[in-house]
């Protein structure tokens, strides 16, 4: 072949110096080179610039294009004849697969599409433009000022008049920022479907089909052409105007029939002096300068109001288009918040108001009368409330306090300082007696109780046996009981390894009942209607030894656990679409956010949400459990100290301060959202116990067309919105639940599918989970567990492993330091408690234990502690106030050392963590080595045939005759949802 001007002086400056022979084979090797270029690059163009392979194929081309520019041109020719081998492998599959058929059929899709968007603006559009009016109303509606009117009566309606105007202003304004809004959305939309890319395809493909028969391109090219004019006749080709076109006109005018009726209803010309009806304060017609003076006052006052409510609403409708724009989630004020009404309690004040005064000292004769007046006293107040059985609030009450509780009820309606030194021992002895004695009578006539071996309860009459043990957590163990002749089934609540004819430890018992308690607060109690998303209670039953155990129904579809992996596990083997697995995703979180929200009406803030505290009943209704770390609020916005939550859903006032709030469930609703909609479910974090580190500010990602393999960020989507907002680390910017339920993420979930379609996806579901999801579930959980081990591999082997450890070191050396900030600022204020105390109870506070006694150097160092053991036991059994302030004592000192010990642990963790950050630092940039990475693709491959392996397992599953009919109702459901 000829060369050009240019590629022969290219090929003299690589044939200096050689020999004739050399230099004969060089030309020949860079001629070949050049032909089997040409005819490499034909065949990448065949593919289309937005073929994924074209990419990695130019790339190979350009390495071998580097080669021959270094002269090397064996080697170059020999790496292009690869490159050609697998770009014509490529092209020839390509051109197999097109038809004018095939790409008629694309036409289509982008035709439908293109359908689709011209009727969503039009029904976007509809939907805002009728509201412009509809805000006019109220001021239609509302009479003008009366020429008959007093000046105060025409006053007072100007003012009427001058709210609703702002009323229908504001109403407009939000209806213009949801037209703004629906544009936004409606432009992304539009942009995420990629029209000019897969025009561009089909393009390429009717140019590859008319090379190969000349012609056949004609009526496709007319098709396609014909598609795009339909798009921009419509205007979709500036989709972000498309829908505020046709709204801003409708607001124009309703905004100039808001000034035009204005003028009308608040015309004071009509206040001439010759109007007989103007008086005075005192009734006498007014003169026409006294008329003029009245009308300019009027007039200013009027225009002062005006001017100051019109610049209320101008700040109101600034802030209003920030937070229409950013979802409506971010709004502060809930319409909605009620304030909090408590359930009824019982008050002892009558009981124990009777009694005389408790002497300062109680001899054992004397005490006689005061426990039979307590025990008559109970007594009586039981009778007015067990008529209502235990539906009674006040019955309940009575039941759930511990004997600590009823001490305290004394001591405080008796006058008695129980935490003073100086009180007698007798009058604590006294109180003691008391409270046992009212709580063996409560007891006794409390109707919940469990029989002695524990195999059947009653509640309110109602016997249920056939005890079986269910499940085992945290919490306690749960069983079930039936009543044989409904066949209902209940389950138990009780603690863990619970004896019924053991003592009963005051704090055990403290820990159920404020659990029962908590519970029937956010029921509502007896005069309450149970929220539809809390876990019904069927009442508080009393074990053989006074223990409170809650009684609840059964929820048949286990936990949301259970159920996300199961409904994940019929996705991967294409029982549902991703659709349907998304639709019960939201299905599921805005039911929790209902269950959230209901709480929150009552005053409760859960402080535990998680999935396995989240039931789901027979027919799919989600029910929150589990109250037993809630606190009882009295406002909204109150905080509590806390130290306890489940790793990985702390948010940062837990972690920070010490404290949660209402907000901080708000925050834990967006951890559980995050792995839901996290595609290994949280597998693939760096820390297990700590999913929610790196959660915050998420944006979805796709597959990146521009470079196969890896994703890339699009615009932030609905669940992005409402997951970066619930996962914000101040609770103050988390949106409230009203606004939650409001955002778009969850309304689709009510709109976007029928409810006969949503009811039947969510029963087959909870009915594949019952009966299936257990074993497939399980199953695909490993499946979870292996992808994320798979991404971490990839991540390993791209060095974006080395960039998450960097960050994931620097977010919880941030996250230590300031916990530790916290702990050290109460360590001081523990230790000022601390000192106080020990002064208090003397020697009490140094009464050695058997580990410090056996470390005693001499016999007599050992004989001295432990006579200081005897004096301080003997002082302890004669007084129980100093009994009870030791026990705070070691609770407090306890308490310090923990903190201490954790204070030293944190400063460990921060240790290493800024040493793997140092070395992960070191490690940036280096390439890992051939074998390295042979021996992750090795693990990488030996991963994926394990998830083949599984996946075969649930399809085997699924085949079971058992599990088919299951499977099959599952199936049949998803139609609604591809």
């Amino acid at each position: 072949m000829p060369l050009t001007t240019a590629q022969r002086d290219f090929i003299q400056t690589h044939l200096k110096g050689k020999n004739r022979v050399v230099k004969a084979k060089l030309e020949g090797e860079y001629k070949d080179y050049l032909r089997r270029e040409a005819k490499t690059q034909a065949a990448i163009d065949v593919l289309g610039k937005n073929d994924p392979n074209r990419n990695a194929l130019e790339t190979r081309l350009q390495a071998a294009a580097a080669k021959k520019d270094a002269g090397k041109f064996a080697a170059a020719y020999d790496d292009l004849k690869s490159v050609k081998k697998d770009a014509l492998k490529l092209a020839n599959g390509f051109k197999s697969t097109l038809s004018p058929q095939s790409v008629t059929s694309e036409i289509a899709v982008v035709d439908a599409w293109v359908t689709d968007m011209i009727a969503e603006v039009d029904d976007r559009a509809k939907s805002i433009e009728g509201k412009f009016d509809l805000a006019l109303n109220a001021l239609r509606n509302t009479n003008p000022v009366s020429t008959t009117s007093s000046k105060e009566e025409a006053f007072a309606r100007l003012k009427s008049i001058n709210e609703k105007a702002a009323q229908a202003r504001s109403a407009m304004q939000m209806r213009k920022s949801e037209a703004d809004i629906n544009a936004t959305e409606f432009e992304t939309r539009v942009k995420g479907f990629g029209l000019q890319t897969k025009t561009e395809d089909i393009r390429h493909k009717i140019g590859i089909i008319a090379a190969a028969t000349p012609g056949a391109d004609t009526a496709l090219t007319q098709a396609m052409d014909a598609v795009l004019a339909r798009f921009n006749t419509a205007g979709l080709s500036t989709p972000g105007t498309a829908i505020t076109d046709r709204t801003t006109p409708r607001f124009t005018k309703a905004d100039a029939d808001l000034e035009s009726l204005l003028r009308t209803l608040t015309d004071l010309s009509k206040f001439r002096t010759e109007n007989p009806s103007f008086t005075d304060k005192n009734g006498k017609p007014m003169t026409k300068s006294e008329i003029e003076t009245a009308n300019k006052m009027l007039k200013e006052r009027f225009g002062k109001i005006e001017e100051r409510n019109a610049k209320r609403v101008a700040v109101a409708m600034e802030r209003m288009d920030v937070d229409l724009l950013n979802e409506q989630i971010a709004w502060r004020a809930d319409p909605e918040r009620r304030d909090i009404n408590r359930i009824e309690r019982f008050d002892a004040f009558d009981m124990l108001d009777a009694m005389p005064p408790i002497p300062k000292k109680v001899d054992e004769w004397m005490a006689v009368p005061f426990v039979k007046a307590a025990a008559d006293g109970i007594k009586a107040e039981l009778a007015k409330v067990l008529p209502k059985g235990s539906k009674s609030d006040v019955l309940f009450d009575m039941a759930a306090r511990s004997r600590k509780e009823w001490e305290a009820e004394i001591a405080d309606q008796m006058g008695i300082d129980l935490d003073d030194l100086a009180t007698d021992p007798s009058i604590a002895k006294l109180v003691t007696q008391m409270a046992e004695t009212i709580q063996a009578e409560v007891r006794k006539a409390f109707p919940n109780k469990a029989a002695p071996d524990m195999k059947s309860v009653t509640i309110d009459g109602v016997l249920y046996e056939d005890r079986k043990f269910l499940a085992s957590g945290g919490g306690g163990t749960v069983c079930t009981y039936t009543n044989k002749q409904t066949g209902e089934k209940i389950v138990l609540k009780e603690p863990k390894g619970y004896k019924p004819d053991e003592e009963l430890k005051n704090d055990k018992f403290e820990e159920f009942s404020t659990e029962a308690r908590n519970h029937r607060e956010v029921l509502g109690g007896e005069k309450g209607t149970p929220p539809k998303n809390i876990m019904g209670m069927e009442g508080m039953v009393l074990g053989p030894n006074g223990m409170p155990l809650l009684a609840m129904p059964l929820a048949g579809g286990g936990d949301l656990d259970r159920l996300s992996e199961s409904v994940s596990a019929a996705k991967e083997s294409g029982l549902i679409s991703p659709q349907a697995q998304h639709a019960m995703v939201q299905d599921s979180v805005r039911q929790m956010a209902h269950g959230i929200k209901q709480m929150q009406d009552a005053g409760v803030s859960h402080h535990d949400l998680k999935e396995a505290n989240v039931f789901i009943m027979d027919d799919g209704t989600i029910k929150i459990a589990d109250f037993g770390l809630a606190n009882i609020l009295d406002d909204h916005d109150d905080t509590v100290s806390m130290t306890q939550n489940t790793p990985g859903y702390e948010p940062a006032e837990l972690q920070e301060k010490g404290k949660q709030g209402e907000k901080s469930d708000n925050f834990t609703l967006g951890v559980i959202l995050s792995k839901m909609t996290d595609p290994t479910h949280g597998t693939a974090s760096l820390e297990k116990r700590d999913f929610n580190f790196d959660l915050t500010e998420q944006q979805t990602r796709v597959p990146d067309p521009d470079n196969p393999g890896e994703d890339k960020a699009i615009e932030v989507t609905a669940l992005d919105r409402l997951r970066n907002a619930l996962l914000s680390d101040d609770p103050d910017e988390r949106p409230e639940m009203t606004q939650v339920l409001l955002s778009t993420y969850l309304y689709e979930a009510e709109t976007a599918y029928s409810k006969e379609s949503m009811d039947e996806l969510r029963a087959a579901s909870n009915e594949y989970a019952r009966n299936v999801g257990k074993r497939t579930g399980s199953i695909f959980a490993n499946i979870q567990m292996l992808e994320g081990e798979i991404l971490l591999l990839e991540q390993e082997r791209s060095g974006q492993r080395v960039e998450r450890e960097i960050d994931y070191c620097e977010r919880m050396i941030a996250k230590g330091n300031a916990m530790l900030k916290r702990l050290n600022a109460e360590l001081p204020e523990l230790d000022k408690k601390l000192t106080a105390l020990t002064t208090e109870i003397g020697d009490a506070a140094k009464r050695p234990n058997d580990g410090e006694i056996n470390k005693a150097k001499t016999d007599q160092e050992k004989a001295d502690l432990q006579e200081l053991r005897k004096k301080v036991d003997d002082e302890l059994a004669k007084n129980p106030i100093l009994k009870r302030k030791r026990l705070a004592f070691v609770k407090l000192r306890s308490s310090r050392e923990a903190m201490a010990k954790k204070i030293k642990n944190i400063g460990i963790d921060i240790t290493k963590l800024e040493q793997n950050k140092k070395d992960q630092e070191a490690k940036l940039g280096q390439r890992l080595t051939p074998v390295q990475l042979r021996d992750i693709a090795q693990q990488i491959e030996a991963k994926r045939q394990e998830i083949v392996t599984l996946r075969k397992e649930i399809d085997a599953i699924h085949d079971e005759p058992a599990a088919k009919v299951f499977a099959d109702r599952l199936k049949q459901a998803n139609e609604a949802f591809k």
